[in-house]
């Protein structure tokens, strides 16, 4: 499967570096067998519009034309924050293209197509401290 991997941290004069997001992304695809099309990396908040994170997108774009069959990101965060309803949209967006959307906090079972929205609103208290060692 070709993957194109999206990796995001708020701000970089905090600390945090996407290259820990990145290790686990590059090392999933590879012991999965994937192939990795494209990675879209940028240091911007989750909370802004989508048109103005420029990989995100670049994604988006990337995407529309199928360069790549699914999208890897670290945690549903990482990908979006600027909502349920929004983060829903962008995920519909991926699946109407024939795009999957995955991360690698649910498992590997996460689908843009098949994961229940009541997942994605639920508060995410566990693991917050593990994922903002990887942010």
């Amino acid at each position: 499967m070709r993957v194109a991997i999206y990796a995001r941290v708020s701000t970089e004069d905090k600390g945090q570096d996407p290259e820990n997001q990145l290790r686990e992304l590059q090392d999933w695809c590879a012991n999965s067998g994937h192939t990795i099309s494209h990675e879209y990396v940028e240091s911007e908040s989750g909370r802004k519009g989508a048109d103005k994170r420029k990989q995100f997108v670049a994604l988006f774009e990337d995407a529309a034309k199928r360069k790549f069959d699914c999208v890897l990101f670290w945690a549903l965060d990482r990908f979006s924050r600027e909502g349920m309803t929004q983060t829903i949209v962008h995920l519909q967006r991926l699946t109407a293209w024939g795009v999957g959307g995955d991360d690698l906090q649910s498992g590997g079972r996460f689908n843009a197509g098949n994961r229940p929205a009541v997942a994605i609103a639920q508060p995410d208290g566990q693991g917050a401290a593990e994922r903002g060692r990887l942010r």
